[in-house]
C-alpha cells in the first residue's frame, strides 16, 4: 500500500499515517477489543477450512480458536491438523461440531492440547473461550463453515460475537 502511495505521489508520512488508521474490513479478521489481556477478533467472513487456517498463521500468540457452523459437505482433516499444531484451544459448535472435534483429536493424538470443547449454543462457546484464554492469547471467531445453521447469514453471525465481547464487564 505504502509503494502504492509513492507511486501516485503521495507524501510517505502521510501514507504511513493513514496506513495506521486503517481499521480492516468487518468479519475479516477485525479486532473487536482487549478484555482482561486478551485480544478478540471476528473473522466470521471465514466459511471454508483455508479460510480459517489463514487467520490462525496470522497470529504468532496462543490462540483459542471458535469452529463450526453449517455442513457444506467438505473435509475439516487440514483443519485439524493446524489446529493441533497452532492452538491453545478450539472451541467446536453448530452442525459441524463432532466432525471438527474429531478432526483434532484425531490430529493432536495422545497430547491433551490443544483443550478440545463442543458447545450446543454460540453465546456459551464465546463465554467458554473467555474462560480457558489467557492474558497475552487471542480469541478468534474463525468458522471454517457457513452460517446457515444458526444464523441468516455470516454477518449476523459476526454481529452477535462482537455484541457478546463487548457486553462483558
Amino acid at each position: 500500500a505504502l509503494a502504492a502511495a509513492e507511486a501516485l505521489g503521495a507524501p510517505l508520512d502521510a501514507a504511513i499515517a493513514a496506513a495506521g488508521n486503517y481499521r480492516g474490513l468487518p468479519h475479516r479478521l477485525e479486532f473487536v477489543r482487549e478484555f482482561a489481556g486478551v485480544r478478540y477478533y471476528n473473522d466470521s467472513k471465514a466459511t471454508t477450512p483455508e479460510a480459517a487456517i489463514t487467520a490462525l498463521r496470522a497470529f504468532e500468540q496462543p490462540a483459542v480458536i471458535l469452529c463450526g457452523g453449517y455442513d457444506k459437505g467438505l473435509s475439516f482433516d487440514e483443519l485439524g491438523r493446524e489446529l493441533a499444531a497452532r492452538a491453545r484451544a478450539v472451541i467446536c459448535y453448530g452442525d459441524t461440531r463432532d466432525q471438527i472435534f474429531m478432526a483434532v483429536r484425531r490430529a493432536r493424538g495422545e497430547r491433551d492440547q490443544p483443550s478440545l470443547k463442543t458447545v450446543h449454543d454460540f453465546r456459551g462457546g464465546v463465554n467458554l473461550a473467555r474462560r480457558l484464554s489467557r492474558p497475552g492469547d487471542v480469541v478468534v471467531l474463525s468458522p471454517a463453515c457457513a452460517s446457515y445453521d444458526m444464523f441468516k447469514n455470516y454477518e449476523q453471525r459476526g454481529d452477535m460475537f462482537r455484541r457478546i465481547v463487548n457486553d462483558w464487564i
